[in-house]
């Protein structure tokens, strides 16, 4: 088996070798993830148009059919593939594309499944560039005509609730994939403001030495850290990717070393960072992480914090931005941690001016009680967790299915979704329309931020289509997404999209 598995070297030595001889040489590329029939037709039918049939492989790491993929490693792959006998030599390509191996290659064809043969669906432009290199080389690309399988739609048939697909056959009759991609582009003319609290997350990594012989306390092995930019910035992160004029407002402490961290990792295209210094100190949190676990399984966490309201030069000087530019944002999201940025006067300003005003306001340790959402009072949509919004309500007992437009009453506004965590969200608007969606995973690694994917992308999808059902079918996808990463990291587009298609092929 192995044997067919060649390196780069080989492989364009041998194509060069045996065209000399005129054979023709195919090259099919692909992710090969979970082999299934039409995996096996599309190379039996590509052999048949030459002689010497070779497969490469998308690596790893450069997979994007959404989260919890691959299901096995590119060495699992090139095994399977290995079985297969019209296949004669097999590749791991650690590229996002296959213009790298088409152009050491050059074969004589390359070969795609007819899925691939409408270029205005090809949305990663990865075709469109693989068949300039392939020009380039003096190859030809072919489709084959045989019937098509999805291996990530096989794979969500067999995993998904009754309840899941229900609601996922009701978003196919509104909106189609291409549709909701049209939609998102809008989002790069978008002008969007984004401010809340900074917030440095660190994780410490330990595993368990058991007690000590002299004293009732659990003691740890230190193993590594990790620090992640949290608060505005994963709302930040996630929306870089589909808009180029976001501005940012937010402070950050004396530290010289967040501030150098967060200009460091801040996303690249962001049009206008106020990152307003303050007296006082960078919210940190610290969480000592079980490293024994698969998941995150957090032990203990630290606050280091000074949650005071910031002082009035530094409310001035907010002040003064957003009386100038509120006016010119299409929508705005404020990510409200309740760590002393959002004064009542700025908040009041916000409501005032905002053309489309989006809320996240977050209970944790540090405010539990005190930063209730109906703090904003007329906003275009909120976004937050039951107990949040049962907080708000103040009523203890109150069914989840009444705590949507209770909280919506509040605050006088006009769409509102609670996240339920494994049991979905549930969403309704002024109209008193009530959307469940089921949770799309049971698996979690990690909770940190899938609440600001939730928001952020629920937020931009109910702005562009006015749809309050997708906006919490897509926040739902969002957040499952994140749930299954470690670690406050923003959401990648790419990921999303095909993570988003494989779904609504099902």
């Amino acid at each position: 088996m192995i044997n067919k598995l060649k390196d780069i070297k080989f492989l364009a030595n041998f194509s060069k070798l045996k065209k000399e001889k005129k054979k023709k040489i195919i090259l099919c590329h692909g992710d090969f993830d979970f082999l299934h029939l039409g995996h096996i037709k599309h190379l039996k039918a590509a052999k048949k148009i030459g002689d010497y049939l070779i497969v490469s492989i998308t690596g790893d790491k450069f997979m994007t059919k959404g989260y919890n993929r691959p299901i096995y490693t590119a060495t699992e792959r090139a095994e399977f593939l290995s079985t297969i006998d019209v296949v004669d030599y097999v590749y791991i390509d650690n590229n996002i594309s296959a213009e790298n191996v088409i152009s050491q290659i050059k074969p004589s064809y390359f070969v795609k499944g007819n899925e691939y043969e409408n270029l205005e669906k090809d949305l990663s432009g990865n075709i469109k560039k693989e068949r300039k290199t392939l020009q380039k080389v003096g190859g030809k690309i072919v489709f084959t005509d045989e019937k098509t399988f999805s291996s990530s739609s096989l794979l969500n048939i067999s995993s998904l609730s009754k309840d899941l697909v229900k609601k996922i056959k009701t978003i196919k009759k509104l909106f189609s994939y291409e549709k909701i991609c049209k939609n998102l582009e809008k989002m790069k003319n978008k002008k969007i403001l984004i401010i809340g609290d900074t917030i440095i997350d660190k994780y410490i990594y330990v595993s368990s030495l058991g007690r000590p012989s002299k004293e009732n306390i659990i003691a740890s092995l230190y193993e590594e850290n990790e620090i992640f930019l949290g608060g505005v910035f994963a709302s930040v992160g996630n929306l870089s990717s589909y808009s180029n004029k976001i501005d940012v407002i937010t402070t950050v402490g004396k530290e010289k070393e967040y501030e150098k961290l967060i200009k460091k990792n801040v996303p690249k295209n962001i049009n206008k960072l106020h990152l307003i210094k303050n007296e006082s100190i960078t919210t940190k949190k610290t969480r000592f992480v079980d490293k024994t676990h698969s998941t995150v399984k957090k032990l203990y966490e630290i606050y280091n914090m000074d949650d005071f309201p910031i002082n009035k030069k530094i409310e001035d000087r907010i002040f003064n931005i957003l009386n100038k530019d509120l006016k010119k944002y299409d929508i705005v999201l404020v990510n409200d941690y309740g760590h002393g940025l959002l004064t009542n006067r700025l908040i009041k300003l916000l409501t005032k001016k905002s053309k489309f005003l989006c809320v996240n306001a977050q209970i944790n340790a540090g405010n539990k009680g005190y930063n209730l959402i109906n703090r904003y009072q007329k906003g275009n949509y909120y976004c937050l967790d039951l107990n949040e919004a049962r907080m708000a309500t103040k009523d203890k007992y109150m069914l989840p299915k009444k705590i949507p437009q209770a909280v919506l009453k509040l605050c006088n506004g006009k769409n509102i979704s609670l996240t339920m965590g494994s049991k979905g969200s549930i969403s309704t608007n002024i109209k008193k329309e009530l959307f469940y969606t089921p949770s799309f995973t049971n698996t979690v690694i990690d909770t940190i931020s899938a609440g600001d994917a939730y928001f952020t992308t629920s937020a931009m999808v109910l702005y562009l289509t006015k749809s309050l059902e997708l906006s919490s079918f897509i926040g739902n996808l969002a957040g499952a997404i994140t749930v299954g990463v470690r670690g406050c990291v923003p959401l990648n587009k790419n990921t999303f999209m095909n993570t988003l298609n494989s779904y609504l092929k099902t």
